[in-house]
């Protein structure tokens, strides 16, 4: 694999998908190096492993690197880069990587979509490795269980998190291929949903004859590519009798059971131990995908009762009868629309949440949607913007959110700027049995434990 390569250099190695290449690669033999700007938990990771990471980046952290891998977040003048340019290494994106990573195993399952990618290709990946299968699992998020979003197995199917931001699942060539949802994302690279509708019709009809495509009915935008699709497909549903579908849906707590039927005939209950209807949604694109795979239902139930779920997915970070503490992702309308969902349905306590917007041009973009989704908290902290790899457009700030939430006359609104004022202010806030949620895709979740330690210690 790789031809002659051994040395390779990753810059923006902490990344979650960065990290989780490095890793299997340095696994499989190569000689791994990267660089980061700053240290991160991924890091320490792959530095335990005896991968050698640069904090900052230096033209001098090439070495004997044979190939440079970089993400779509490195700047074109990245010295690193640079030099990589000047003497003629070659240089690859993580997706083309990764699309030759997919190259090593004769099967694979690409997990994609705007929502639900991550749970959707952890859980997967657990049933596969439950099941026997020994899979190769590279998610987007920390799984549980393993403390990593890479799995190193010797098995003969590749579980990978296909992204669509800057085009990445069009380098790859899966045998299999999962569309959870499709949204408004990312269009100041695809200009209209248009765009991004066709990509995934792309991405989806590069299969091959021998292949499937697994997608979800319930979501509008898969409904309108499946026309264009000229690939085997198969499509789960919770409210139509597709191939696979759930019904007799029960949420409580962190927990939802389901009957799964195949068209109308019952395979089965289940307990899903992560909340919300989503999630549920979520495993029956797992269950689809295995049992296309010969996995039998009875496996796949006893896998699905036994996931841990996966680090800042309504994550349960602290729990009593008078304080619950979430951290999830959710960065974007139609993800704080599920959690808070999901936090409303499964129990009855005050939510409060804590939002810090990701990105300037999704705020631009979504500022009215967001708002409109977070009217279902009870009380609304609003962070400003996280930046992560964008500088800031004029105009566009929180405000715009917290300006529509006010003049609809919601009541409970607080705007501050500085994250280290945030635990004070929650504790100010607080009533006994509230659930207070961070959302975002920052660092907004570093303040939990701060919070947990102003409303237990001071109380």
């Amino acid at each position: 694999m790789l031809g002659k390569l051994k040395n390779i250099h990753f810059i923006g190695i902490g990344g979650i998908g960065m990290s989780g290449i490095a890793e299997l690669l340095h696994n499989w033999g190569f000689e791994i190096t990267g660089s980061d700007a700053r240290y991160s938990d991924n890091i320490t990771r792959l530095e335990k492993s005896g991968i050698r990471v640069f904090i900052g980046h230096d033209r001098g952290n090439l070495n004997d690197a044979n190939a440079v891998v970089y993400t779509s977040a490195i700047n074109t003048d990245n010295p690193e880069l640079l030099k990589a340019r000047e003497l003629g290494i070659p240089t690859v994106k993580r997706a083309k990587m990764l699309g030759e990573i997919l190259r090593a195993r004769p099967n694979s399952i690409a997990v994609s979509g705007t929502h639900g990618k991550t749970t959707t290709t952890s859980l997967v990946g657990h049933i596969f490795t439950e099941a026997g299968r020994d899979p190769i699992i590279i998610s987007g998020g920390v799984i549980k269980g393993l403390n990593t979003n890479v799995r190193i197995g010797s098995g003969d199917t590749i579980i990978v998190e296909a992204d669509e931001y800057d085009r990445s699942f069009l380098q790859l060539y899966p045998t299999h291929v999962l569309i959870t949802t499709i949204d408004e994302e990312h269009l100041e690279i695809y200009g209209n949903m248009a765009n991004l509708i066709g990509d995934f019709v792309q991405f989806a009809n590069r299969i091959p004859f021998y292949g499937k495509v697994i997608a979800n009915l319930d979501d509008t935008h898969n409904r309108s590519l499946l026309p264009a699709l000229t690939v085997p497909v198969e499509t789960y549903s919770l409210n139509e009798a597709t191939a696979i579908n759930a019904r007799n849906l029960l949420l409580h707590h962190s927990e939802s059971s389901f009957d799964v039927f195949h068209g109308n005939e019952i395979l089965g209950h289940v307990h899903l131990p992560i909340p919300g209807r989503h999630n549920i949604q979520n495993a029956l694109a797992a269950i689809s995908i295995s049992l296309e795979y010969g996995i039998d239902f009875d496996t796949i139930k006893q896998a699905i009762e036994s996931f841990g779920g996966v680090q800042r997915r309504f994550e349960i970070v602290f729990q009593n009868d008078n304080l619950m503490l979430v951290d999830d992702y959710a960065h974007h309308p139609s993800e704080i629309k599920a959690t808070l969902n999901a936090a409303k349905q499964g129990w009855n306590r005050r939510v409060i949440a804590i939002f810090q917007p990701h990105l300037y041009s999704r705020t631009q973009a979504l500022y009215k949607r967001f708002a409109e989704e977070l009217e279902s908290a009870d009380v609304i902290v609003i962070l400003d913007i996280y930046p992560a790899r964008e500088k800031p457009i004029p105009g566009v700030s929180s405000q715009l959110i917290e300006d529509i939430l006010r003049k609809k006359g919601i009541p409970d609104i607080h705007a501050i700027h500085k994250l280290s004022e945030v635990p004070a202010l929650i504790h100010s806030l607080y009533k006994p049995g509230d659930m207070i949620i961070t959302l975002g895709a920052g660092d907004v979740n570093s303040i939990l434990s701060d919070i947990q330690t102003e409303i237990i210690d001071g109380d």
